[in-house]
């Protein structure tokens, strides 16, 4: 049985690497005790399929999970036994051939900027020139847009660390789009 978990990840936990969340997930499943299928072998790990990684300092609000279980299992106490900035939003029977990696096909992102951060962003890529953007009531530039899974660019990567750690910024993956939606 394969069950799809939709988990936000958010809070300081966006400082953690798709490696080490997917090791959390794990621990959290294995602290709830859920009947998960193990691979064969000498060394048997969980049977996961999670979503293609998502670039660091990023709030996901919709990170997929796949998780093969031996039987039935109620994920309802997942948020009191996971770290804090991983929060349980949905779990549902899927069929067992679905993969998130495969039903992945963006992300809508919106990302907050200082003005600083804002037009250097655009003087080092044209590409935000093209995007709407607005001030909100704080005077924070608003960018929103669309990353197709397999064009994915992080802004984090325009700007020098040390620029964006005196500067505000703060980036979003608010939706995710299926192949199916």
């Amino acid at each position: 049985m394969r069950y799809l978990l939709k988990i936000k990840k958010h809070g300081k936990f966006i400082y953690t690497s798709h490696h080490d969340t997917n090791r959390a997930i794990e621990y959290t499943l294995r602290r709830l005790n859920c009947p998960m299928k193990f691979s064969k072998g000498y060394h048997p790990i969980p049977s996961f399929s999670f979503s293609p990684p998502i670039p660091l300092g990023y709030m996901v609000k919709e990170l997929y999970i796949a998780v093969d279980t031996i039987k039935n299992f109620d994920f309802s106490n997942f948020n009191k036994k996971s770290p804090k900035g991983l929060t349980l939003m949905d779990a549902k029977i899927v069929d067992d051939k679905y993969t998130p990696v495969n039903e992945i096909k963006g992300y809508y992102i919106t990302a907050y900027l200082s003005k600083n951060m804002y037009e250097k962003l655009l003087k080092i890529n044209p590409e935000f020139s093209n995007l709407k953007a607005f001030k909100n009531k704080k005077n924070i530039f608003v960018i929103e847009y669309y990353r197709d899974i397999k064009n994915f660019h992080n802004i984090l990567k325009d700007l020098k660390y040390e620029e964006y750690q005196r500067e505000f910024v703060y980036l979003i993956c608010k939706k995710t789009l299926l192949k199916n939606n």
